[in-house]
This record gives structure tokens, sequence and C-alpha cells, in this order.
């Protein structure tokens, strides 16, 4: 199997040593991570550029939020119902319950990245999530059968969310068709009838016409 260049491989790394990147633009919610990592577990691994020079310390290009929850829930775990109650769950017990990383380290990809690509993939991380689309009546499918088996808890979503998310459909779906929508109906063929003489003709409804003349008198 080959490296490929700029790849210096995938390792745990003490936690504390990793560096933010003094030029990230976002400012993630902790607190929902968290929550994810504590229902569901970790996954992947925090992109770093490798330390070079006199930084020796690998600095975060993707991850930020992710590194900053684990860290906050190895140093203080985290006050949360995980199905017996609200209570505070030590790090330790919550490694007992889903896949975590050692307490005080983190999985992390380094990448040998020059300063100008580092940061060019922070910021094109941050907004491949921007460029997404969402389709909400998937999403309410999805969120009201997790929440058919309490399962929401960990999605970022909350009950409220979710009730707002099915209004808006169902505003939508009341909606008014729009007028371009509707057939034309000024040329759609009508009958007739004259209140004077009692003439009876087909036509257009189209304002403006007129029957033919009657040239029988």
């Amino acid at each position: 199997m080959t490296t490929p260049d700029g790849f210096a491989g995938t390792e745990l790394w003490p936690i504390d040593d990793l560096q933010p990147h003094p030029d990230n633009p976002n400012e993630g919610d902790v607190g929902a991570i968290m929550t994810m990592i504590a229902t569901d577990g970790w996954h992947g691994s925090v992109l770093c550029q490798a330390p070079k020079g006199r930084r020796k310390r690998p600095r975060i290009v993707a991850g930020h939020t992710r590194w900053a929850a684990l860290r906050a829930l190895q140093d203080d775990g985290l006050t949360i119902d995980l199905g017996d109650g609200e209570r505070l769950w030590p790090y330790a017990e919550l490694a007992g319950r889903v896949e975590l990383p050692p307490a005080g380290q983190v999985p992390v990809e380094l990448r040998s990245l020059s300063d100008l690509v580092a940061a060019r993939k922070l910021v094109s991380d941050n907004q491949a999530s921007r460029l997404a689309t969402t389709d909400e009546a998937a999403l309410a499918a999805v969120l009201q059968r997790l929440r058919e088996e309490d399962r929401l808890l960990g999605t970022g979503f909350d009950d409220d969310d979710l009730s707002d998310l099915v209004g808006r459909l169902r505003d939508l779906d009341a909606a008014p068709i729009p007028p371009d929508e509707f057939p034309d109906v000024t040329e759609l063929a009508t009958e007739h009838r004259c209140p004077s003489c009692g003439y009876e003709w087909s036509g257009s409804s189209r304002a403006g016409a007129q029957p033919a003349a009657d040239n029988d008198e």
C-alpha cells in the first residue's frame, strides 16, 4: 500500500496538544456536538496540518468543534438523560456505553500541508456544508421515525424543531396555487346565450369575444 504525497497518517494524539487554526472563521455549537458524541460515540478523525519548523504542534484544519466537544467531554463529562433520568455522566461512564477514544487522546489525520493549502481546506470544509440543500419532507420523515422510537436525542433536533418543520410543510401544502400554475381559462371553450334574443353559441370566454354575425336576416 502506497501513501499519497503529503499524507502523514492517522494516529491518536494528546488532545491538549492540538492547536486550533488561528484563522478559523467558524464558531460551532460545542454543546450540541457533545450530546451527539455522548449519544452515538465518536467517528472519524480531526484533520490537522502536520507540525513543521518552529511549530511543534499539529494545527487543526477541519474538525474544530468536534475536537472542542470531545475535549470538554473528557474534562467535565456531560449532564444528560440517556434513558434513566438526567444526571452527570463522566467520560469513563460514557466510554462504557458508546465507542470513544481513550481519555486524553483524539484520532488525528495528519497532512503535510502548506499554510496556503491548509487555509483553503479550512474554508472549503466549512463551505461544503453550507452548499448542501435539504429535502425537508424527507428530513421530517426520518425525524418522525426516530421520535417514534424515542431516539431524537443526539440528532441536533428536538420535539419543537420537528413540530416546526411539520407545521411549515403543512403550510406549504395548504398554500394557494401560484397564478402561473392555473390553466389559461381565457382560452377555454364555453357556452354562451344572448339574454335578449336567446341566441346560443360556443366559443372563447376571452373578454371582448363576440358571436359571429347572423346573416340570415
